[in-house]
């Protein structure tokens, strides 16, 4: 029969235009669903694609939005007017802001000491970080950096099914390997697992049974819990002796990553070690070698032997 209004037309072209979904349109779909969100806006369209950069790990829409703490709603609103007010909300800006305050507070010459930066404040700062860290597609910066090592180096993961923070697992097992702008990129990932061991998924797992039973009253932040669980490695599960040590290992070379002896021993950095840079294990060694100097504060000279012990105890973590 006729179809003056076309409309039949129509139909077949409209069904013409339908394309099968393919799996990163299903996940993105599904991202969506989770979210509550009716349609896809071309903004909206965007930010699910931003965070879709790795192949390898789901697709997750960004944190607050925008890849950052929530700067509206959240406990950060006087430490982002006092310390990050010339900063735009986006890509861990205001959470990096923050960590460098929360940092300096807890270096053993801050003049303010822990009190710069509120607790409620700090705990949004590491609950951001460690939302983050479980997906390399939720850190934007990182996932753009490490696109391409990520494919080379990392590709194989999809065989033993995925897990939280596998990915960025991956990159730190080659991180000699990385172009230097995903190297950066993973060492700012290493320095929040280093402050918080919940930042380390697989760490975390592993060890948050050992922490209620062994370190329940230390405080998050600063290395601490770390320090407490090697404090008591003896009385350690296996399971989170080992990433604990896998940890040790992978920050062994930058004292910037031993949290701990960074914090106490940085005025003996300054004095001491002033023109050596980090890494390479370079200012851990000039420490070390003017530990018995007279001007050398107890307290370094503590952590210092410390980590000799660490050493004898496991010759890895001299390499």
């Amino acid at each position: 029969p006729a179809d003056p209004s076309g409309q039949a037309e129509r139909r077949v072209e409209q069904a013409q235009d339908l394309q099968p979904l393919t799996m990163r349109g299903c996940w993105i779909l599904l991202a969506l669903l989770a979210c509550g969100l009716p349609q896809l806006s071309s903004q909206a369209e965007a930010d699910v694609q931003a965070t879709s950069t790795i192949s390898l790990a789901p697709v997750a829409p960004l944190i607050n939005g925008v890849d950052d703490i929530d700067a509206a709603l959240g406990n950060c609103g006087a430490e982002i007017q006092q310390f990050c007010s010339d900063l735009t909300a986006g890509e861990g800006r205001l959470a990096d802001c923050i960590s460098d305050q929360i940092s300096e507070s807890e270096s053993a010459d801050s003049a303010d000491g822990t009190g710069t930066v509120t607790d409620a404040c700090r705990e949004d700062v590491y609950q951001f970080k460690i939302q983050r860290n479980s997906n390399i597609n939720l850190n934007v910066p990182l996932a753009k950096a490490c696109k391409v090592d990520a494919e080379k180096y990392c590709n194989i993961l999809w065989f033993f099914g995925y897990k939280a923070g596998q990915v960025i697992g991956c990159l730190r097992d080659f991180r000699e390997q990385l172009a230097p702008a995903c190297q950066r990129q993973v060492f700012k990932i290493q320095k929040d697992a280093a402050e918080d061991y919940r930042a380390d998924p697989m760490l975390y797992e592993a060890c948050k049974a050992d922490v209620e039973i062994l370190c329940k009253d230390v405080k998050l932040g600063g290395g601490r819990v770390q320090g407490c669980l090697r404090d008591n490695r003896m009385q350690l599960t296996r399971t989170c002796e080992e990433q604990l040590s896998r940890q040790e290992l992978e920050n062994a070379d930058d004292v910037r990553l031993s949290v701990r002896l960074f914090s106490t021993c940085i005025k003996d950095k300054r004095k001491f070690c002033a023109d050596v840079e980090p890494g390479s294990s370079r200012v851990k060694d000039c420490l070390e070698a003017n530990r018995n100097e007279p001007a050398f504060s107890p307290d370094c000279k503590e952590e210092i032997d410390k980590m000799i012990e660490g050493r004898v105890r496991n010759f890895r973590l001299d390499e």
